[in-house]
């Protein structure tokens, strides 16, 4: 009889448990997703910042024109 009883309550967890995970799994991939959204729009404007300084102000930091795309992207022209 007692596990008539608790049989149900088992079920109830597992789905719960089960449920949880691919909530879990979505919300992982929700901010994975959106992470790597940030990380282009971060990238997008440091590119568009770098791009409006001047010669001079490029050569501050150690940068010329041609490398602001390897400085902000990691890519070689």
């Amino acid at each position: 009889m007692a596990n008539f009883i608790f049989a149900p309550l088992s079920n109830l967890l597992g789905d719960a448990i089960v449920s949880s995970t691919v909530v879990s799994a979505r919300q992982n991939w929700v901010n994975r997703s959106f992470s790597g959204v940030n990380n282009k729009m971060q990238r997008l404007r440091a590119y568009r910042t770098l791009s409006n300084f001047n010669d001079r102000e490029l050569a501050d930091i150690g940068l010329t024109r041609g490398m602001i795309r390897e400085a902000v992207y990691g890519e070689r022209n």
